[in-house]
């Protein structure tokens, strides 16, 4: 009945799919992209022959030894070679006198279960990755496209001050300066291109696909419309992680081991079936042959070794057992609230910029753009404006990554990656 019960709760942690989807088909969602690193995912592939090994162990545990067969010839043709002699044959089988068998077989089962949970928890793991990397893979892209705006807003004004300088109205410095600016801007572009050809490179191994794979994702870096203020509770949070639900195991396993050592106490006992064939003188009638059919019994007296050292063990294997218990309990906590806090503050912030903020910089690097072509403003202050936008853009950027950033490690602590149901692409 416990092997039952904990089976159904380690069943909640394999929570996530490995339908496949085909990466060079169209683009992906976020969590099309996860079910395809969990089906392609090489790590995942050497983690599930663990299971493997489990399922072997099972199938081969509680059997009894293999039995012995004992043949003995005994002749006395060194002696008076009278033609005396026994030829023995034997046949002997071990049995235990616990239940020793019995709770191997309970215990290989146990454990070909925890072998379900230990995987899970490597799919989130894996899960974590790919969607790591797809928000950064975002956040680079948005930068990139900020300062393409911001290039072409730049390369404007260029034109303008070489039309300037052309008619004599201003300085050729003006133009360098601008252009080193703008040639700044696309320094800071080609980072984000170099950045992104390396974060491709990673998800495409996270996804356990070959380096020169194309792979279209949908994810967008929008905030939402309502504070994230809704908290899972501290049940809900633990029942979802398989870390969690594995550690429960644990000590059931633990206890099974106990069960197991108490029972290795006792070494098995052994019955044998034998004949003997004797040839023998007896005189006077001489040489004479007689058979004879026995059963034997060897009992091991356990006075001395009584298996203490392993019962001692096991018991202080539990005592551990119980303590990752509570210290991952704590942990889990510790880390939910964090990732949630982070979020929480990053979204915040990113909203205070997004606001009036960012749109009155905006604002007022055109309005001063135009006063500076209408001569009413230097371009040193054109340049400052520009300089405070990128700086606004980029703080606001940061805000929104670390709200994603922490939405995903608050996904990942909690456990919840829901797979959606295939769609029609994926059915043909």
């Amino acid at each position: 009945m416990r092997i039952r019960t904990v089976s159904k709760i380690l069943c909640v942690s394999l929570c996530l799919s490995t339908g496949m989807a085909n990466a060079e088909e169209g683009p992906l969602s976020l969590d099309e992209a996860i079910r395809v690193a969990l089906t392609n995912n090489r790590d995942l592939k050497l983690a599930s022959m663990e299971k493997q090994r489990a399922e072997v162990r099972f199938r081969w545990a509680g059997r009894l030894e293999n039995p012995k067969l004992d043949i003995s010839v005994n002749d006395d043709f060194v002696g008076e070679a009278e033609g005396e002699g026994t030829y023995s044959v034997a046949f002997s089988q071990a049995f235990p006198l616990t239940s020793r068998l019995n709770d191997a077989k309970k215990l290989s089962e146990f454990q070909l279960t925890m072998a379900d949970a230990e995987i899970a928890e490597s799919r989130r793991s894996v899960a974590m990755g790919v969607e790591q990397a797809i928000i950064q893979l975002a956040v680079s892209r948005h930068e990139q496209k900020q300062l393409d705006a911001l290039i072409k807003l730049n390369q404007e004004i260029v034109d303008f001050l070489q039309l300037q300088v052309s008619r004599g109205e201003s300085s050729a410095l003006e133009v360098v300066q601008a252009t080193i600016n703008g040639n700044s801007i696309k320094q800071k572009v080609r980072a984000a291109e170099a950045e992104q050809r390396g974060l491709k490179l990673i998800l495409n191994r996270a996804m356990g696909l070959e380096p020169d794979t194309r792979v279209q994702i949908e994810f967008s870096l929008s905030l939402p419309d309502e504070t994230p203020n809704q908290r899972i509770s501290v049940d809900q949070l633990l029942g979802k992680r398989p870390d969690y639900l594995l550690s429960l195991a644990k000590v059931s396993e633990a206890d099974f081991v106990i069960e197991l050592e108490h029972a290795n106490r006792w070494e098995d006992i052994s019955l044998s079936l034998f004949a003997d064939r004797e040839s023998a003188t007896d005189e006077p009638s001489g040489l004479e042959e007689n058979t004879l059919l026995g059963i034997g019994v060897s009992i091991p007296l356990p006075f001395w070794k009584r298996n203490r050292e392993a019962i001692e063990l096991a018991a202080i294997d539990r005592i551990a057992a119980e303590q990752r218990i509570d210290t991952l309990q704590f942990r889990i906590r510790s880390e939910y609230e964090e990732a949630f806090q982070l979020g929480l503050d990053s979204y915040t912030l990113a909203k205070s910029i997004a606001g009036d903020l960012l749109s009155l910089a905006e604002q007022n690097f055109l309005d001063l753009r135009l006063a500076y072509e209408q001569g009413q403003a230097s371009l040193l202050r054109v340049q400052l404006a520009q300089e405070k936008l990128i700086e606004l853009k980029s703080i606001e950027l940061d805000a929104i990554a670390a709200y994603h950033h922490a939405a995903s490690k608050t996904r990942y602590v909690s456990g919840d990656y829901p797979i959606p149901n295939p769609t029609a692409r994926e059915q043909k």
